[in-house]
């Protein structure tokens, strides 16, 4: 009974996932300040200077992302302007131009998947550039990246699975990996995955029956955990008949949520249900540790990372150097971009309620609406 309660509330996730994946892209500035004011502990300035943000989608982790970047600006004593591009470059673009025309002071983005929207061409008035995440590499207009280090993320996903499923003495342990869309953030993380995980692929000790283990049949350009579900069904079809799949390895909470959903409605019980991994760190990875079926994401702290973006946006528009502030450098063709590299956190079952619940990173509205 405790079971097909925790299928029906795995049901209304997914379902409020794709409602809020369908939502129309709406102007969230006026929302976005006025939750920043409410937050503000800082005395209103004479004149807030203007910073822009464009993030690509939103989905649940640039809709944190972003949400936190608003808050922290609106404290430093700053207007934002944020967009979010419906995942389209061409949008993107014009979002950019428009942002740049509205006297801005800095400009912080992240570019859609592998696309550039180009924005030495708008960028007229110089204006300091922030890249979030995703390196634009036809952009050389670039002040400071910053970015997580997404190979170790994949190197610390595949340690953990090797020592779960006890790697080095075990044999034909079956294994499936749904990543995110095939971009560079996709790329990094199966490069770590597999710098771990092939040898055990090559010897027999992991078993992949469905043969999908190269980047491209890794991937999906599944939006929402239903559309994962739904091509789930199509790639493990014929392959674990016996629900013996012990292992699967995502690159997104969305897809491990839909990949939940799948095992739950599928025959899987808690005693045999596979080991599934995410990473972000999104509000469906809470709902999933507290139904039992999520093992570990792969944390991504926006707080941190919209931290250190406002510290950096302080330093540009007062003209002090950000190299001081980078800790690496970034090769784009000929330039070097200072660089800020940060550290994902693998977040276990046992842990995910200290440092995503009891820490307030979530609130509970946040995490059930």
């Amino acid at each position: 009974m405790k079971f097909r309660l925790s299928i029906l509330l795995l049901a209304f996730t997914l379902m409020g996932t794709a409602c809020g994946a369908a939502a129309d892209n709406l102007e969230k500035t006026a929302e976005a300040e006025e939750s920043s004011e409410e937050n503000s502990e800082t005395a209103e300035p004479e004149e807030r200077l203007n910073i822009a943000i464009s993030l690509p989608e939103e989905t649940q982790y640039n809709k944190k992302l972003g949400k936190e970047l608003t808050n922290k600006l609106w404290q430093a004593g700053y207007n934002i302007i944020l967009r979010y591009a419906e995942g389209d470059t061409d949008t993107q673009r014009e979002q950019i131009k428009e942002l740049l025309e509205q006297d801005v002071k800095c400009l912080i983005f992240c570019p859609v998947g592998n696309e550039s929207p180009k924005i030495d061409s708008l960028n007229k008035e110089d204006i300091p550039v922030v890249n979030l995440d995703v390196l634009d590499t036809e952009t050389e207009c670039t002040d400071l990246y910053i970015t997580y280090d997404n190979e170790k993320i994949g190197q610390d996903i595949g340690d953990y699975i090797i020592s779960e499923k006890n790697l080095d003495s075990a044999e034909n342990v079956t294994i499936e990996f749904i990543l995110g869309e095939n971009n560079p953030v996709t790329e990094d993380i199966y490069k770590g995955l597999m710098d771990k995980l092939s040898p055990y692929l090559e010897s027999g000790a992991l078993d992949c029956r469905s043969g999908r283990t190269d980047l491209e049949s890794c991937t999906t350009t599944a939006k929402t955990g239903v559309a994962v579900m739904n091509d789930l069904g199509r790639y493990l079809s014929g392959y674990y008949l016996s629900n013996d799949l012990q292992a699967c390895v995502t690159g997104a909470d969305y897809i491990a949520n839909g990949c939940c959903g799948y095992f739950a409605t599928n025959g899987y019980m808690l005693e045999n249900f596979p080991l599934v991994t995410g990473v972000n760190g999104e509000t469906s990875a809470v709902r999933d540790f507290e139904q039992g079926f999520l093992a570990m994401t792969a944390f991504k702290d926006t707080k941190k990372e919209a931290e250190t973006c406002v510290e950096a946006v302080k330093n540009l528009i007062e003209g002090e150097d950000v190299k001081d502030l980078a800790d690496a450098k970034t090769l784009n063709g000929d330039i070097e971009i200072p660089t800020i590299v940060l550290e994902g956190q693998n977040v276990l079952q046992s842990e995910y309620n200290d440092i995503f619940i009891n820490s307030s990173y979530y609130s509970d509205e946040e995490i059930y609406g």
